[in-house]
């Protein structure tokens, strides 16, 4: 016989807005409310109200933190009146974020059940499963919470319902703030499953092939770019003899990471039919589309309104420094494309762009550009002396007024190399190596 599904849902953070969001979004009328996790929480509630579920479950930190519980209280509020109405309860365990905020709203709110209050075990029965948990008592838990874990405080007479677990807490970390636990002693309980809050990256659904599914249920909604992937909550569905996980995307953005790859380029990508200069505005602008309409077409994010990327062009070029050039004009927050009312918009823009000479050949020789060849091709291979190599190089090349002469450096009025925000040393000591060489490479062919 079907049960009832029930939604488990990890970290919600009501009160807080995404972060990293381009100002592109704000010429489709998309502000950071409409991509917040407030918005994702109501999307979580007319689909949990549409499955006829009979209960929603919630990891912790779904309210950001006690100076947030005012500004949450109104969608809470609703949400949990509407829901209990329409005969869903509502549980969850506290975490870290909303140790004050929450048991506080599950006295003020009929019908929001905290599991494991002042931080002691407990058991809930549901009509499809049994849950225990464990709320955080204060904000700073450094000890295992299973040291407290009570075998009595379990229901001997469960029947064959499968008992799932629901904490909040720092999986396999040795120490921490945040309820470090181990997943040995996790395994080690009679428990059939670990729903777990706290780490925003979901892995609850990939575990679910084992005899013990374990992992996090991820945060509802992308809190900034670091938080690649879909977001959303974890749905059960149970038929009596076997348990079915499937994760739902909910959240109205996601952020992606997106290549963009020179080395594919087609004949009508180039600028002016010139083989050496990519265009690359074009070629981001398309790969953008692309991913867009391929998520559209999978219909696995109904709720999507905002595609965020993160883009990276890697390859290699004729002309490195002309490609660099047109890297750096890009108005990169200010790109967008619309696919079926949906838009792609760029937060990051990287680049490890390569000039496509032959370093070997290049390497063979004794003039400068040999010389240059070879160190470059030395700190592309790892060598470790080559940094300090090929930096003691460049400043010989600087003295001779080479650098001068280049774009960046032209355009900057200094004498010295670009700097790019975050870039590695070995990373920015590549990066000069191969601007130096397409710059010398171009004085050669001028000159013969």
């Amino acid at each position: 016989m079907r049960k009832r599904p029930l939604w488990f849902v990890g970290d919600v953070h009501l009160g807080r807005t995404t972060a990293s969001l381009p100002r592109a979004l704000a010429d489709h009328d998309l502000d950071v409310m409409d991509l917040s996790p407030i918005a994702a929480w109501k999307t979580l509630v007319e689909a949990v109200l549409a499955s006829d579920a009979e209960a929603v479950v919630f990891a912790g930190d779904v309210v950001d933190s006690d100076n947030a519980r005012f500004e949450a209280y109104g969608p809470l509020s609703s949400a949990v009146q509407r829901l209990t109405k329409a005969g869903v309860r509502v549980l969850a365990v506290a975490g870290n974020h909303d140790v004050e905020a929450l048991p506080r709203l599950a006295r003020e709110l009929d019908g929001f059940e905290l599991i494991g209050a002042d931080g002691v075990w407990e058991e809930r029965q549901l009509d499809a499963v049994t849950l225990v948990g464990w709320s955080f008592p204060r904000a700073r838990v450094r000890a295992n919470p299973l040291d407290e874990f009570d075998p009595s405080v379990l229901d001997s007479d469960r029947a064959s319902k499968p008992r799932l677990g629901l904490l909040h807490c720092d999986l396999d970390a040795t120490v921490s703030d945040h309820a470090p636990v181990s997943r040995a002693s996790l395994l080690a309980q009679p428990v059939d499953a670990w729903l777990l809050g706290h780490v925003h990256a979901p892995s609850f659904l990939a575990s679910t092939s084992r005899s013990v599914p374990l992992g996090y249920l991820g945060s509802l909604s992308p809190l900034h770019r670091g938080e690649v992937g879909p977001r959303g909550a974890i749905r059960l569905d149970h038929d009596g003899s076997r348990l079915a996980w499937s994760h739902v995307e909910l959240a109205p953005v996601r952020f992606e990471s997106l290549a963009v790859d020179l080395d594919s380029v087609r004949d009508s990508d180039l600028a002016g039919g010139d083989a050496r200069a990519p265009d690359i505005a074009s070629l981001i602008t398309r790969a953008m589309r692309e991913r867009l309409a391929a998520i559209t077409a999978s219909r696995e994010a109904p709720e999507l309104r905002a595609l965020v990327l993160r883009v990276s062009v890697h390859g290699s070029c004729e002309d490195f420094s002309a490609v660099h050039a047109a890297l750096d004009a890009l108005d990169v927050e200010g790109a967008s494309i619309v696919h079926e009312n949906r838009v792609a918009c760029i937060c990051e823009l990287t680049h490890t762009v390569r000039a496509a000479y032959d370093l070997d050949a290049l390497a063979c020789g004794t003039d400068a550009i040999a010389m240059l060849a070879r160190e470059v091709r030395a700190l592309e291979s790892g060598v470790t002396d080559a940094a300090v190599e090929l930096a003691e190089y460049s400043d010989r090349l600087r003295l001779d007024s080479r650098f001068r002469l280049l774009p960046q450096a032209a355009a900057t009025g200094s004498d010295s190399p670009t700097t790019v925000a975050g870039e590695s040393q070995r990373r920015r000591l590549l990066r000069v190596g191969h601007e130096l060489l397409s710059h010398m490479l171009r004085e050669r062919r001028g000159a013969t």
